[in-house]
């Protein structure tokens, strides 16, 4: 059996927990590639998640960052045109079949890693997403592609209006989830069902409270209040991060780069107010609104997280505030200014257009509206800069 395939099944964590590096270091080019070819087609074969998944990663982290430093690889090299195309499409086992048929290079290996990190992230949200579907009570969200289909009201006493012209406004304080096993944090439940002893968690909920802020006492650290409106819209307002957005469309309630609101959205779209099944439907967000409330209304939904854990100014010439002003003031600042003045500015500008290149979308999508033909979601471009190697001085 292949070396790294026995560390992965392996039942005692002694060798189940062995480094990767550990064993690449000391392999040769030959070695290496046999492993890629044994782990490629267990992957395939196996039923198992975890499995799966640590298969894919191994081979990402092997065609990345092993590979390449390895004596009799091709330097330089090209891509098949149709595997990067493939790639940008999100059909990654389509890619990865193109890519692995090409000559072996430099810019193949490359090419495979990513096509291989990229499925092992699509795996598992496939798995979370068979997941939230399997539960009954949300397949409904998943079957609604058109505003009639929504089963959802607004309660009757929340679309009243008071004497005075305003609608009721619904509280809620909610405690934090803390996992004492992971970190504090962990979103693992679809690794359990292969493999529960990696899956273990211990989850608290708990109010906080940062000495030397306000009373000192715990309390929730979140709060979301939401009320009724008489305008035909989604308004959604971040009270800690100063971000507010008035929706009017489906679309925008699925564009989560668009803004700061992403979770915000995330949470409108989880409790089925706006169902997943709908994204791309065409159909209206005012009809949609129209259904869960009455025709012409719609929501504003606040959220504000209490707790802030620096409360530290932020350095000189940092950040401006909604003026363009600069500030130091961590809630005021509503944008980061580059580093390194005009030089900063200028590799900002370079990294904005080559990175939406890579990534198949169009470089500042964020102050963009819709284009016809092209990719609308977030292109992901990483790039490490070392300053002292660039400024000359400088900086």
């Amino acid at each position: 059996m292949s070396h790294l395939i026995s560390i992965i099944t392996a039942r005692h964590s002694e060798l189940r927990n062995r480094s990767l590096d550990l064993f690449c270091r000391s392999a040769t080019l030959e070695e290496l590639l046999g492993e890629c070819a044994a782990l490629d087609r267990f992957r395939r074969q196996s039923d198992n998640l975890y499995e799966r998944v640590r298969a894919l990663f191994f081979l990402y982290a092997i065609y990345r960052f092993h590979l390449p430093g390895k004596a009799g690889l091709v330097a330089g090299g090209w891509v098949p045109f149709e595997g990067y195309d493939n790639l940008l499409k999100r059909r990654f086992e389509e890619a990865i079949d193109l890519l692995l048929a090409a000559p072996l290079s430099d810019a193949t290996a490359s090419a495979r890693a990513e096509a291989y990190r990229r499925l092992g992230f699509q795996t598992l949200a496939n798995q979370v997403r068979r997941s939230v579907r399997s539960v009954r009570g949300n397949q409904w969200m998943f079957r609604i592609g058109h505003p009639a289909d929504q089963p959802l009201r607004v309660r009757e006493l929340l679309g009243q209006v008071s004497p005075e012209g305003l609608f009721p406004v619904l509280h809620e304080a909610t405690p934090v989830r803390m996992d004492l096993s992971h970190s504090g944090w962990s979103d693992i439940f679809f690794l359990g069902m292969d493999y529960p002893e990696g899956a273990r968690v211990l989850n608290i909920s708990i109010d906080l409270a940062v000495r030397g802020q306000g009373s000192g006492d715990p309390r929730p650290p979140v709060e979301s209040f939401f009320r009724v409106i008489d305008q035909p819209i989604l308004r959604l307002v971040s009270v800690d991060l100063g971000a507010s957005a008035e929706i009017t469309s489906l679309a925008e309630v699925f564009d989560f780069a668009r803004d700061h609101l992403g979770l915000l959205k995330a949470a409108v779209i989880a409790a089925g107010v706006v169902p997943p099944g709908i994204e791309g439907s065409g159909q209206s967000l005012a009809d949609l609104l129209g259904r869960l409330i009455r025709p012409g209304c719609g929501i504003e939904l606040v959220s504000q997280v209490n707790v802030k854990w620096e409360g530290k100014p932020l350095p000189p010439n940092a950040a401006v505030d909604r003026e363009g002003r600069p500030t130091t003031d961590p809630a005021q600042a509503v944008s980061l200014l580059p580093f390194g003045d005009h030089k900063g500015y200028g590799l900002s500008l370079i990294n904005e257009i080559v990175a939406g290149f890579i990534g198949g979308s169009l470089p500042t999508i964020r102050n963009r509206g819709p284009v016809a033909g092209e990719k609308q979601t977030c292109a992901f471009f990483f790039q490490v800069i070392h300053p002292e190697a660039i400024s000359g001085g400088a900086f």
